[in-house]
């Protein structure tokens, strides 16, 4: 199970409850929520308790990594605390920069240095960025970067800040296999063993015939098309029209990037209430079996929330990876 250590140094674990992680790919910051039994009214529960203030660091070790690592950001006088990872300083720090077609792995660099922040994994990014930052966020800034790289190529790129430095992330090719460890010793795959299931199939946002367009002299040129024929022998034609954004920007790969993201049904299911796995993080492929909640295939993992407490439990949000 896991160890919480306040500032480096002082196992509470033992004080600790209701203790859960959240880590969404939509937000460049993981949360970690707990709480520790406090009465005002009774001097003596509130001093045998920790004092855990805002600023103070905080850690969650598990038994195979490190689950979370951050500060406190919030606390209650009735013991709930709120803490977010260090990808907090990304979306709450401004700096000043100026890129000159600069490339983009090159301007990730450039920002990293600015800002302080250590790097770790960055993979080639394409495309080249220009342009006067003055009132944007570090996070704000990475996030136009890696437009720029996915406009030129296609691929798609998430951020985590991990082991005190920012990681830049490819969307996932290979399939990750996930255990739930029992206090025995013995692992159990956790697709096997799913919670309460819900979901949709949805054709509400369906585009299944793209072209990219330029404009010339007011004019409009048609650059390049993607279509999903299947698609359209069954829904009709749905066209999505999008302009070329940059010189830079490929515009077949831009048909096709978007031709996947709209051109099918969106399959997405939540998972409440599973047995955990620490080798679940958001961003991650799962393979699921499941005949019975229509859950088959490779899904990626948009969300996950781990709880701990007699065990460890997780709920999920998943999208079906022919969307991603």
């Amino acid at each position: 199970m896991i160890k919480i250590i306040l500032n480096r140094s002082t196992d509470i674990t033992a004080f600790c409850g209701n203790v859960s992680i959240t880590d969404n790919m939509d937000s460049i910051t993981v949360e970690l929520s707990f709480s520790v039994a406090k009465n005002p009214r009774d001097k003596y529960i509130t001093a045998s308790c920790p004092n855990i203030t805002p600023g103070d660091k905080i850690d969650v070790i598990g038994d195979t990594r490190e689950m979370f690592s951050g500060i406190i950001i919030e606390a209650s006088i009735s013991g709930e605390y709120t803490a977010f990872d260090y990808g907090f300083y990304l979306s709450n720090n401004d700096v000043i920069i100026q890129f000159n077609k600069t490339p983009c792995t090159t301007a990730v660099q450039q920002l990293c240095s600015k800002a302080g922040l250590p790097l770790g994994n960055l993979p080639a990014l394409s495309g080249t960025i220009d342009g006067l930052y003055i009132e944007k966020s570090v996070l704000e800034i990475l996030q136009e970067i890696i437009e720029v790289s996915t406009a030129a190529t296609g691929k798609n790129f998430f951020m985590r800040v991990r082991n005190g430095a920012l990681n830049i992330y490819e969307y996932p090719q290979i399939l990750t296999f996930a255990k739930h460890r029992f206090e025995a010793g013995n692992e159990l795959d956790i697709t096997y063993a799913l919670g309460s299931v819900d979901g949709s199939d949805s054709a509400k946002d369906m585009r299944n015939n793209i072209v990219v367009v330029s404009e010339d002299n007011g004019a409009a040129k048609v650059l390049a098309t993607a279509k999903n024929d299947e698609a359209i022998a069954k829904f009709g034609k749905l066209t999505k029209t999008i302009k070329k954004s940059s010189d830079e920007e490929n515009p077949k790969t831009k048909a096709d990037n978007t031709l996947k993201e709209f051109g099918n049904i969106q399959k997405t299911r939540s998972v409440g209430d599973m047995l955990g796995s620490e080798a679940v993080t958001a961003g991650v492929l799962l393979l699921f079996s499941s005949d019975k909640y229509e859950l088959k295939g490779a899904y990626m993992v948009k969300s996950v929330t781990h709880t701990f407490g007699a065990t460890h439990r997780m709920s999920l949000d998943l999208e079906n990876a022919e969307a991603v």
